[in-house]
């Protein structure tokens, strides 16, 4: 995998920051882990019995009671065994974002941004995210690079499937919300995603079209075959996909997989929408904390995609330090 995070700055220049801040602290958190294990292990142990022993007592009283005894006595050791799972999260965060932050530079971190760090409104509008009832923000990050503010939010977006008794939440979308500021506000609307397939590629024509936006060509065969671009206005995709930031965008495409990326540039800001995992899945309770720095590799690479992209609108490498 490319090292290079953003500008001349790579991954590998964050060890001396890791072994200085972080790994003196590993002892304390893999204790953590371990007793969080022990006492989750402890919950569902005393939970589900006792839930089925009032369940069973109250059998005799009514049916539906002892039903609602078993099912609120599981979903109550549920609960708590997740308060032992977010605990350790936390503590994982309180450890890891401070350095990364200063190592970075410029960039502010908020686990809980309390709502909606960021309106999805604008990625509604240009149809950047899937259809959703209900939308969870965590781990919102703001910043400046090269002159250019951006935000970055974790969200996971939740949606309903099936009728009556199978009517069921279902995940839609997990990944990353970014905002990043445009110096030249390009004019008309630009789009560009990832090919979803022939039928959904001329179902998503057709609604760019009602949305008065056109298929652009733009003539780059790496690029044509992981993107698909709509603008209402051909002369500026022309002028805003250059070929350093075509480039770019393939690069960071296929860095990613088949996960999901979508673009859209709105008035001032570059709006983007990548499908990924959650940031801090990275030590995990099942995972040794020795295996965080490793962990951190990851994070360091989701969390400093606005300055990649940057460096592409830019004009690419080399960057300021």
């Amino acid at each position: 995998m490319n090292d290079v995070l953003f500008g001349l700055r790579t991954g590998t220049a964050f060890a001396a920051d890791y072994h200085r801040h972080i790994r003196p602290r590993l002892a304390e958190l893999e204790a953590l882990r371990k007793r969080s294990l022990a006492q989750i292990a402890g919950i569902w142990a005393a939970g589900v019995p006792l839930a089925a022993l009032i369940a069973f007592g109250l059998l005799y009283v009514h049916g539906f009671l002892a039903i609602l005894a078993l099912v609120g006595g599981i979903w109550g050791t549920r609960w708590l065994a997740g308060q032992q799972l977010r605990r350790y999260s936390e503590a994982v965060k309180n450890l890891v974002m401070p350095p990364v932050c200063a190592f970075i530079g410029d960039l502010a971190y908020t686990a809980d941004p309390g709502g909606q760090a960021i309106d999805p409104a604008p990625f509604d509008a240009l149809r950047l995210l899937p259809g959703y009832r209900r939308m969870a923000q965590e781990d919102h990050f703001r910043g400046s690079y090269r002159d250019r503010r951006f935000q970055l939010v974790e969200v996971t977006l939740h949606s309903q499937r099936g009728t009556g008794k199978s009517r069921r939440t279902v995940v839609v979308f997990r990944g990353l919300m970014i905002v990043i500021d445009v110096a030249e506000p390009p004019p008309g609307r630009l789009v560009i995603g990832r090919p979803a397939g022939m039928l959904l590629d001329w179902i998503d024509g057709w609604a760019a079209s009602w949305q008065g936006m056109s298929r652009v060509a733009l003539g780059d065969a790496a690029f044509d075959d992981l993107f698909r671009v709509y603008g209402d206005t051909p002369a500026t995709a022309q002028a805003l996909l250059t070929p350093t930031v075509r480039a770019g965008l393939v690069e960071i495409a296929r860095e990613r997989g088949p996960r999901s990326f979508a673009l859209g540039f709105d008035g001032h800001r570059l709006l983007v929408a990548l499908e990924a995992g959650p940031l801090f899945e990275a030590g995990g309770l099942l995972r040794r904390a020795e295996r965080l720095e490793e962990d951190i590799a990851r994070v360091l690479r989701e969390v400093t995609i606005p300055h990649r992209l940057i460096d592409h609108l830019s004009g690419g490498r080399p960057g300021p330090l």
